[in-house]
């Protein structure tokens, strides 16, 4: 009797470490965790006098539709260079030299996220590649607006 509860125990203990293994897959896929197969992402950066409150994998989006993440924002001399990834492959690249972005908030708790216009000139921007600054914008907040 006791090999047979040894091996149910087994398939009991495989079973559980199959749905965990699967569910760890599950939550580092919707975080943005990005490994195995999957395109390479198309990458541009921006510099903007102000990026408060807009973080790493904070959404990037044209006309409302998510296509990509923030993938690093720097503290520079003249404010923040962002980075940013776009999903490859979907149509949503390249940017275009006349692209323009604006650092829009997202949640009334001050999450932001990016407005990407992709431009409409035949220049893309290659991958790596960044847009002038005098295309990437930020909103007017409402405390702005109020201490004035």
């Amino acid at each position: 009797m006791p090999s047979t509860r040894v091996r149910e125990n087994g398939i009991i203990i495989a079973f559980f470490a199959l749905i965990s293994i699967s569910g760890l897959l599950f939550i580092a896929i919707n975080t943005g965790q990005r490994f195995g197969p999957l395109p390479p992402e198309y990458r541009i950066s921006f510099e903007v006098k102000d990026a408060d409150a807009l973080v790493e994998a904070s959404d990037v989006r044209i006309a409302g539709i998510p296509v990509g993440k923030v993938r690093a924002v720097e503290t520079t001399a003249k404010g923040a260079r962002v980075t940013l990834g776009l999903e490859s492959g979907k149509g949503y690249d390249p940017v275009y030299t006349d692209g323009t972005v604006l650092i829009r908030p997202k949640s009334l708790q001050g999450e932001k996220y990016v407005d990407l216009q992709r431009g409409v000139s035949n220049v893309p921007i290659p991958d790596g590649g960044s847009l002038p600054a005098s295309q990437a914008f930020t909103q007017v907040e409402t405390d702005q607006i109020l201490n004035s």
